[in-house]
Parts: structure tokens; sequence; C-alpha cells
């Protein structure tokens, strides 16, 4: 079920348990005239998936329709549309560190994910009303959606 801005503290409440969790792996999966791309953050202990072998974060952000840069004391390292080489090689900072913060803004949905070593990214939904904008996938096996539109909602991960 959908929910509006009403419910910002239920959010906020569904993923600060991933708060402390480690970078595992960050990396970006390119695709649609190399132009789209899907950001991938696996933190905590590796899984592996029953499906097809692959090892996974136990908590997975997945941003799929969302701009997104990561900054170190507000310079830029890298961002949506760079290319995958610089993409990879940017978010090699990430590798190890720890989330400390993730915030939220009420109305935009725009997302700031806080590492250490003042390390941020930050993710900017699309206007699409269609997409959703990224997921949080948890060890319970929930799923967290951002999106489409001002949107968001916790499923099981199906």
């Amino acid at each position: 079920m959908a929910s509006a801005d009403s419910d910002i503290s239920h959010l906020e409440d569904a993923i600060q348990p991933v708060i402390g969790e480690k970078v595992v792996s960050a990396w970006v999966d390119k695709f649609e005239f190399k132009v789209h791309n899907i950001l991938i953050i696996d933190l905590g202990n590796l899984k592996k998936d029953d499906e097809d072998g692959l090892l996974y974060g136990i908590w997975q952000f997945v941003v799929k329709s969302s701009f997104w840069r990561l900054e170190q004391n507000g310079k830029v390292i890298c961002g949506y549309f760079d290319t995958k080489g610089k993409m990879d090689e940017g978010l090699k900072t990430i590798s190890g560190k720890r989330i400390v913060a993730v915030s939220i803004s009420t109305g935009t949905r725009i997302t700031r994910l806080v590492f250490e070593d003042d390390l941020e990214i930050r993710l900017f939904p699309s206007l699409s009303k269609r997409y959703i904008h990224w997921s949080l996938y948890t060890p319970d096996k929930n799923v967290v959606n951002i999106g489409p539109g001002q949107t968001w909602s916790m499923n099981p991960d199906i």
C-alpha cells in the first residue's frame, strides 16, 4: 500500500535499521543506450542468492529512477551522467564505509545517504509519477519503495 507525506515518520522508522551497516559493494548497471543507469549499494553481511548464486548484501539500496551524485566534504566525486569508469572508480570510496545517516525530504523525496569520512550520496527523484525512484531491500525480505511520485510503500519482496 502506498503512503504519502503524513506517514513520513513510518518511512524513517522503516529505513533506520540500515544505520551502522558497512558497504560491501557499490556499482552501476548502465543500460538503455548508455544513458539510464541503476546504482546498487550492498550493505551488511554477504548472502548468496538462491536463484542466481550471486553474492549480495543483506541490505541493498537500488536506485532506479533518480539522478544521484557522490560527494565528499561538498566536492563531487562522481554522478549519474559520468562515464561508467568514473562512476565505478568514485564508488570505491564508499566501499567498507558504514552508513551513518539517511534522511528524506518530506515533499521532494530528495534523499541523503551519509557514510563515514564525510561521504554522501544524494538522490534526486525524477519527476515521474510512473516509476519507483529507489528501493531498499531488507534482511527480513521486505522492500521499501520510494515513488512513484511522492508516495512510498513497504511490501514483502516477492
